[in-house]
């Protein structure tokens, strides 16, 4: 079963995705991910092997989203297009799964945003 992101949770994210992207957005909690998956979005489908705050504290949520802003921006086929072809690219070069993941500009940008939303003071105690 999947929920939408709260009111708490829309406000604390603010900063990294609008409250109308936000606003179409489906959390649901699933172990069907990867081998060494914590989340996944997919499109406005944030899939989390473990759905455990919802007070708008959670950085991987934060960084999720930061892929749901990117599928709104660039629309699917661009999103996986780019997605894919960087990872391939990398994954040649540098013959390293976790290499070529974390070359992804999308993944680098997903994890600056996070990052920024961490320092600037969202996660609360």
């Amino acid at each position: 079963m999947s929920r939408p992101l709260t009111a708490e949770e829309v406000a604390s994210y603010a900063s990294v995705v609008n409250e109308t992207v936000a606003g179409r957005v489906r959390v649901r909690e699933t172990e069907l991910l990867p081998p060494g998956t914590a989340g996944m979005a997919l499109r406005n489908t944030i899939l989390l092997r473990n759905d455990y705050d919802r007070r708008g504290n959670n950085i991987l949520l934060a960084h999720e989203l930061a892929h749901v802003r990117q599928w709104a921006e660039l629309g699917a086929v661009r999103f996986l297009g780019r997605y894919v072809n960087e990872y391939l690219r990398a994954l040649l070069r540098t013959r390293s799964h976790h290499s070529a993941y974390r070359a992804i500009s999308l993944e680098v940008e997903a994890y600056d945003a996070a990052a920024d939303w961490k320092l600037s003071g969202h996660i609360r105690r």
